[in-house]
């Protein structure tokens, strides 16, 4: 994700398929290379399933507004589940 944000960054996109392609390959290696259960493999799907909703009603895509509220997302689901950790070894 970071590489991506970089080549955003660096204007590198010129097509704004380009940046859809690298988002793609990126979520379906988030897929293959984690288990269902994962937070990856939850965090990607539900990156790309709100990337995609975005996109559709607005055709315009709005990056850092979206992974933005996602990682916040995902940052409150890993506390949850540390805590979740931390009180079963307690």
């Amino acid at each position: 994700m970071s590489i991506i944000k970089d080549k955003m960054d660096k204007g590198i996109y010129k097509p704004e398929q380009d940046i859809i392609e690298d988002l793609d390959r990126m979520f379906n290696n988030a897929k293959v290379y984690n288990i269902d259960e994962s937070y990856k493999f939850k965090y990607a799907s539900r990156l790309e399933q709100a990337l995609a909703n975005k996109y559709k009603t607005t055709h315009v895509f709005h990056y850092d507004e979206t992974v933005a509220q996602l990682r916040s997302d995902c940052d409150r689901t890993v506390t949850r589940n540390c805590e979740k950790l931390r009180r079963s070894y307690a």
